[in-house]
């Protein structure tokens, strides 16, 4: 399992839960701080990661292509617009401009890392925002240029999109905004 937007390494955690003793996670982030952060976590909790690994997903895979994995974590940065209720002063740092950036570097993200995932290997992209443009839109270019992906249905019916997503709403679900979308390289 490839968590590739790992940051600090919360979500890794999760997915060496979830494997267990005798599975296989990579942690991967653009910023080195954030995986020495997290391999010392990880050391002292006992978690089952194999590898950290520095990547910028926006410009390649830094090798990680070579052998497949069985599911891709892509939680991309994002505007953060799914946690305003708790953190106002967001909505201040973004622009047009700003979106359009962060939405191009999460198209070039999730590009890159679909390159990881075995035929019949999910790929989950996850960002903490409510607006269309960096969850569904995102997702469906990615479909539209690349040949092999589907998408993949969750097992709980889908929550308000038309894609087979998952779309979590403050002001519906009382969480922080988020979209998950779930893809299969067929």
């Amino acid at each position: 399992m490839l968590d590739a937007c790992a940051g600090r390494g919360h979500k890794t955690a999760i997915l060496s839960n979830a494997v267990g003793p005798t599975g296989y996670v990579v942690a991967a982030d653009l910023h080195e701080a954030k995986l020495d952060q997290l391999k010392r976590e990880s050391a002292q909790a006992g978690w089952s990661i194999a590898e950290v690994c520095p990547v910028d997903w926006s410009v390649g895979t830094a090798g990680l292509d070579r052998t497949p994995f069985d599911a891709v974590l892509v939680d991309a940065p994002c505007t953060g617009t799914g946690t305003l209720r708790r953190r106002p002063e967001i909505a201040a740092r973004r622009t047009e401009s700003s979106i359009a950036e962060l939405t191009a570097i999460q198209f070039s993200i999730l590009t890159n890392a679909a390159k990881c995932v075995r035929v019949g290997g999910r790929l989950v992209y996850s960002v903490c925002s409510v607006l269309p443009e960096e969850g569904q839109e995102v997702v469906a270019r990615f479909l539209a240029s690349q040949v092999g992906f589907t998408v993949a249905p969750f097992a709980a019916p889908a929550v308000g999109v038309g894609l087979s997503a998952l779309m979590l709403a403050p002001h519906t679900h009382g969480t922080d905004g988020y979209f998950v979308g779930k893809l299969v390289r067929r």
